[in-house]
């Protein structure tokens, strides 16, 4: 799945296709994430990997960007944090996120992006569930979305992908 994901962003993806990324902005989960955006790093030459934070480490400075949105896995709002200094005003983002239900989180990351000034070029997501609404919720974003998986239903302990 790493070796497709990776495939993907560098060869066929069309949020990609000017090779001209300054930040990758995701949510800081787990180490498969990082691995996964050292391989896009060099790939499509993005400069740097932003990881919006769900708690403020003793490090970050004071003023930070900060939203709420809602997380499936706890059943409640989250803080999505980073710092200015890692995401300057202008800068060109790629937002890349494991799941796509309801568009949510995605949109919380796509505000903090906003709020500090950044270009966004594109969405990727690792597997849409496209049952929740997140595609259309993200319409008024007005980039382009992109899917490695689309599933299109979740019944009677079946998951049916898109075609």
């Amino acid at each position: 799945m790493l070796h497709n994901l990776l495939s993907y962003f560098t060869e066929a993806c069309p949020l990609c296709d000017d090779r001209n990324v300054a930040v990758h902005f995701t949510i800081h989960v787990n180490v498969l994430y990082h691995f996964t955006f050292v391989g896009l790093q060099s790939a499509i030459e993005i400069v740097q990997v932003v990881y919006a934070r769900k708690t403020k480490p003793i490090t970050m400075p004071d003023q930070v960007y900060l939203t709420l949105a809602p997380s499936h896995t706890k059943g409640r709002l989250v803080e999505l944090i980073i710092s200015p200094e890692h995401l300057p005003q202008g800068e060109r983002v790629l937002i890349i996120d494991d799941f796509l239900a309801t568009g949510a989180t995605i949109l919380g990351l796509v505000r903090l992006a906003e709020t500090a000034g950044a270009k966004i070029v594109g969405i990727g997501t690792l597997i849409e569930k496209n049952f929740e609404g997140g595609r259309n919720a993200l319409k008024k974003v007005g980039v382009p979305v992109e899917s490695l998986a689309i599933i299109s239903s979740m019944e009677n302990n079946t998951i049916t992908f898109a075609e």
